[in-house]
């Protein structure tokens, strides 16, 4: 999946997600497999095929144990994504900033977009409180600029060859 925006926070979740084409791709990545993956979001949006949120009591009914497990699990998991949000605005103060993510008065897609880079790279180096609670470690900083989107190279794309070469052997 990728990030997609910037949009006006005018319009809800479920607008954003229809525009944004993201359950379509994934389904177009599974095509012809064994093995289906779903997103899981929160109950503003309307279950799908490939879009689940909890499992919510109806009147009288009670929840399986394993209706119940399964909002225990992946409520833990969407915690994680918060930390990493929370990481973002921690290390890059101009992403929690108001006064300068203003729509059509500064670049809000490109600021944001290159918090979230940043933040990849500063995991790769330092880990990161996802990667211990989910017990596997984050790619070295090569390997992830190598492999980058569709086998792009990242670091030849932004011209950051010194950067990495600065880093990697100070």
């Amino acid at each position: 999946m990728q990030a997609w925006g910037p949009v006006s926070c005018r319009h809800n979740d479920n607008w954003t997600l229809a525009k944004s084409l993201g359950t379509e791709q994934l389904e177009s990545v599974q095509v012809n497999s064994d093995f289906k993956c779903v997103l899981y979001g929160d109950s503003a949006y309307f279950p799908e095929e490939y879009l689940k949120s909890r499992h919510r009591c109806g009147t009288g009914d009670n929840l399986s144990a394993r209706e119940k497990l399964e909002n225990d699990s992946m409520s833990k998991c969407r915690q994680s994504i918060e930390w990493d949000y929370g990481q973002v605005g921690n290390l890059w103060k101009v992403c929690t900033f108001k006064e300068r993510l203003k729509l059509r008065k500064q670049p809000v897609c490109d600021l944001v977009s290159t918090c979230f880079l940043l933040t990849n790279a500063f995991n790769c180096l330092n880990g990161n409180q996802t990667a211990l609670y989910f017990m596997c470690n984050p790619p070295t900083l090569e390997d992830w600029t190598i492999a980058g989107p569709r086998e792009a190279n990242i670091v030849e794309y932004f011209g950051w060859n010194e950067v990495v070469e600065d880093v990697l052997n100070p």
